[in-house]
């Protein structure tokens, strides 16, 4: 698979569909999968790792800093856009709300700018970045740590081990606080404080990984099973503990770091990969908007069937434009960045 590697793919692949099932685990009758929100932070020790395979010497070689921002852009941009026109659709046809979206044409401008409210500004609520679609929260935060990634690295790459730690504290002091990592998306300024720092502290894990030099700790089965188990032991409705959250990261980023060494899977593998990994972003960023329309079906539907009826179609539609839009952006631009590792690929 040219410049994509598998493994990654899979793991992000299985981190969006963890945060549906977060989101829908009430939906679906699965009350103990408060846990789902940790794939975030998996996302973020993945983009890390991502950013470091391909960009670290490109950065050391002078890659210009308008390139880098055009190339993350280009990458996570046209599927923000083609979300909040999903989001206007619905709210013309009148779609109503669910849980994790509400209506309110006003607030889109928040997608569409990547734009984080004030309290009382333009939104429809205060509790939330991002009321239309309350994912983009996590996408704001990577790409302001994108930013302040490539900074750090343009001034020289030991400092990224001081900004991991001092990054890493910020978040273990809120989360402690807290109770919790499961905060940042809030609407206020000590959350979007929380927000970075929790990009940030894994973004600097996945660099170290990208980087490492040791070997992993097991076998990415044995990581596999022990991540499996904590979520097993979790899916009862015990409560998290924050350090046992904190725990779990360390855990998947651990298992990601035995991936990097993993040998290439077979085609069919391969395959199904890839196609999870084109999915996973669109799919993060439609599955919450989407929940309005299974209020169409009632309780007449099996609400498992109900989900994948919804989300399937959409997402599929969803790739094929991001893809298309993509595509057309880079061939438009010719924007292609160096790239320091021929085993990297793109978020």
């Amino acid at each position: 698979m040219t410049n994509r590697l598998a493994w990654l793919d899979l793991f992000r692949g299985v981190s969006a569909l963890m945060i549906v099932l977060f989101h829908y685990h009430d939906y679906l009758g699965l009350g103990g999968f408060q846990f789902g929100f940790l794939a975030v932070d998996g996302f973020f020790v993945l983009s890390g790792i991502v950013l470091s395979l391909r960009y670290t010497e490109a950065i050391a070689e002078g890659l210009p800093l308008r390139t880098f921002a055009a190339a993350r852009l280009m990458r996570l941009y046209p599927m923000t856009v083609i979300a909040g026109l999903f989001v206007v659709l619905l709210d013309v046809a009148h779609a109503p709300p669910n849980p994790y979206m509400w209506p309110g044409t006003n607030g889109v401008w928040t997608i569409f700018l990547l734009f984080v409210p004030t309290v009382g500004g333009l939104t429809v609520s205060t509790d939330a970045a991002f009321p239309p679609d309350i994912p983009l929260w996590s996408l704001w935060a990577e790409l302001l740590a994108n930013a302040v990634w490539f900074a750090v690295m343009r001034i020289g790459r030991r400092w990224m081990r001081w900004l991991g730690i001092a990054a890493m504290l910020v978040l273990v002091a809120f989360a402690w606080s807290f109770g919790t990592m499961d905060h940042g998306w809030e609407n206020s300024i000590s959350m979007r404080i929380f927000t970075l720092a929790r990009a940030l502290a894994w973004f600097s894990v996945g660099y170290m990984i990208a980087r490492a030099k040791v070997r992993p700790v097991a076998s990415p089965a044995v990581l596999a099973l022990a991540l499996a188990a904590v979520f097993v032991v979790f899916s009862s409705g015990l409560q998290m503990a924050w350090s046992i959250q904190l725990a779990t990261v360390a855990l998947a980023a651990a298992l990601l770091h035995a991936l990097l060494d993993a040998p290439e899977p077979g085609p069919a593998v391969r395959t199904a990969a890839k196609a999870l990994g084109l999915a996973s972003f669109p799919l993060y960023l439609v599955h919450t908007p989407a929940g309005r329309l299974m209020a169409i079906f009632g309780d007449r539907v099996p609400h498992v069937v109900v989900l994948l009826a919804v989300l399937v179609p959409i997402v599929v539609v969803a790739t094929w434009l991001n893809e298309r839009a993509i595509g057309a952006l880079h061939r438009r631009w010719r924007i292609a960045p160096h790239d320091g590792s021929s085993r990297a690929q793109e978020a």
